[in-house]
């Protein structure tokens, strides 16, 4: 929500200083100054966010089998990217889906575990923390040698 939010600030400022400027320049100053700005209070929410729900006492943990990931794409219709979401089923049958976070951007080691499941894990997620696309944060994970 606030990056939608930002965004459409950010467009405004252009919008308006174009408005009423008609100049090119002071247009082009605007933008290359708000840009930095709008990624970097973007940045700064979603650590936060993330802060909250490392800290939240409604943390779940369960474990079960890795059974691999997929991509999804997100965005508007001009400006797409796609996001990669890791799926997780625990012993009783149930599914889970986390997308890729800060927290969960995987290399060396886990990474390897991630591109050959399926693999034992064990992981904790914050039931009371999701982002926009309603998939819960992700707040610990750790992958069981065999």
């Amino acid at each position: 929500m606030i990056e939608t939010v930002l965004a459409l600030l950010c467009v405004s400022s252009w919008f308006l200083t174009w408005k009423f400027s008609r100049s090119w320049i002071l247009t082009s100053i605007i933008f290359l100054i708000s840009i930095p700005i709008c990624t970097y209070i973007v940045d700064e929410h979603r650590k936060q966010q993330l802060q909250n729900a490392m800290r939240s006492e409604q943390q779940q943990s369960i474990c079960g089998n890795y059974l691999g990931f997929s991509t999804v794409e997100r965005g508007s219709k001009n400006n797409k990217w796609q996001q990669t979401v890791f799926h997780f089923q625990t012993a009783d049958g149930e599914k889970y889906h986390f997308p890729e976070s800060d927290l969960l951007k995987l290399s060396g080691e886990h990474q390897q575990f991630l591109e050959q499941p399926p693999q034992a894990f064990c992981l904790t997620f914050a039931q009371d923390y999701s982002d926009n696309n309603g998939f819960y944060l992700l707040t610990s994970i750790h992958f069981n040698k065999k």
